[in-house]
C-alpha cells in the first residue's frame, strides 16, 4: 500500500483489483468499486495501461458512483493505444456489436478490428491468450 501512495502504478493496479475483487487473501473480504476506481485512476494518471482499461471498463459498465461510460471509452483508448490487447479487443467488440451502452460504429468497429489483427500478429503471446473460439 505504501509503494500505491506513492504512485507505483503496478501498485495502484494491484490495490484496485483487490476492492474491485474483495479477493484480499487473509484479510476480511471487502469489494468496493469505489475505492478499485479511485486507485485505477492513480494508476491511470500516470500512464499505466492495465489502470486505464479496469477503469474504462468500470465506467462503461457503470460499477461505481459518477461513472460515465464515454470517460470509460477514453480510458479504454488510451490504453489499447499503449498497446494493452484487452483493451484493443474490448474496443474492437463494443464498437462492432454495440455493447454495453456504446453505440455500434461499423468503422470504429473495423478500425479497432485491424489494430486488434496487427497487434496479434506482433505479439504471438497475446494472441494464444485472446484466441477466438
Amino acid at each position: 500500500m505504501l509503494r500505491a501512495g506513492f504512485g507505483n502504478a503496478e501498485a495502484c493496479h494491484n490495490l484496485g483489483v483487490l476492492y474491485a475483487t474483495g479477493d484480499h487473501g487473509e484479510w476480511p473480504e471487502i469489494q468496493d468499486a469505489a475505492a478499485a476506481a479511485r486507485w485505477y485512476e492513480r494508476g491511470a494518471k500516470r500512464g499505466d495501461a492495465e489502470c486505464l482499461y479496469d477503469l474504462g471498463f468500470m465506467s462503461i459498465l457503470g460499477e461505481f458512483p459518477g461513472a460515465d461510460r464515454s470517460a470509460g471509452v477514453r480510458y479504454l483508448e488510451q490504453s489499447a493505444n499503449r498497446g494493452y490487447c484487452d483493451a484493443i479487443r474490448l474496443l474492437s467488440d463494443l464498437y462492432s456489436r454495440g455493447l454495453h451502452g456504446v453505440p455500434a460504429n461499423p468503422e470504429h468497429g473495423e478500425l479497432w478490428s485491424r489494430k486488434l489483427a496487427e497487434h496479434l500478429a506482433l505479439h504471438p503471446e497475446d494472441a494464444r491468450k485472446h484466441e477466438r473460439s
